[in-house]
């Protein structure tokens, strides 16, 4: 779901991936307005739907909108023991568990829909992709101090500015260059094509990754300038946070190969 909703790979990509794996699920491609996207949810639960993926700006608003659905269950929630469940799944994927409400606190930002039971959780796949990264390149020992370069300004950097933080992340900005010596790694939010500050590469860690998490490629001008040091391209996290809806909503493991070459013929790379 989002607003709009139209050109992104989420349905190409799972599609081909359930597919691949044996499973006839549907995936949609809903344009849902922001003051719709409460009683689109509760829809999309009361049609049985097991997940989803939220797009702006229902990454920022959805968190609320799930409080309230939950709140709401608590009070209404009622069930038919004799009801039918539906012989197939019907999109993206049906399940007979009735609707509603996440059974712990959504965070900030909302990406990623999933059942659970009789109840809807949310998650913030980028946030944990983005996160995941980091820590799987910190040096022994460093586990509990970690020290990020953010570059960007805008709804994609203040999503995982709040993941980092959560994640005990202290976080320097992209004027702070003096810092960019104690980070442990760099990663770009940057939501417009303007040249990024390459040349504050020279005071990075060699060993400290770079997350282009601004450009759905394989290769930017940022990571082809980073050569030589661990890269997580924007490639990568999407075939990250696929892989893990994927797993979620069906229980088996997705073939990542089929996932990755499904992103690279959508983005033609």
């Amino acid at each position: 779901m989002g607003h709009p909703a139209a050109g992104g790979p989420w349905q190409f990509v799972m599609e081909r991936t359930l597919a691949a794996a044996g499973f006839d699920w549907r995936f949609l491609t809903l344009d849902v307005a922001a003051q719709r996207l409460e009683v689109a949810l509760a829809g999309a639960a009361a049609m049985g739907f097991v997940g989803g993926i939220l797009r702006a700006p229902h990454d920022c608003s959805a968190s609320v909108i799930l409080k309230q659905i939950s709140h709401a269950a608590g009070n209404s929630q009622t069930s038919d023991p004799n009801a039918e469940s539906p012989s197939e799944p019907a999109a993206a994927a049906a399940s007979d568990a009735p609707p509603l409400a996440p059974t712990r606190e959504p965070p900030s930002h909302v990406d990623f829909l999933f059942r659970d039971g009789d109840s809807w959780g949310g998650r913030y796949l980028l946030g944990e992709a983005v996160v995941a990264a980091v820590r799987k390149h910190l040096p022994t020992g460093q586990e509990g101090s970690i020290s990020v370069m953010l570059w960007g300004e805008g709804v994609l950097a203040d999503g995982l500015r709040l993941a980092l933080q959560a994640a005990g992340a202290e976080i320097h900005g992209e004027g702070a260059a003096w810092a960019m010596e104690k980070c442990c790694a760099l990663i770009d939010a940057r939501e417009h094509s303007d040249q990024p500050p390459l040349a504050h590469l020279v005071h990075l860690p060699k060993e400290a990754p770079v997350i282009d998490a601004a450009t759905p490629t394989s290769f930017s001008a940022l990571t082809q300038a980073a050569a030589g040091r661990p890269i997580t391209s924007g490639l990568d996290l999407a075939v990250e946070q696929a892989s893990t809806a994927f797993r979620t909503w069906t229980g088996q493991e997705p073939d990542l190969q089929v996932l990755r070459e499904a992103f690279e013929e959508f983005w033609e790379i």
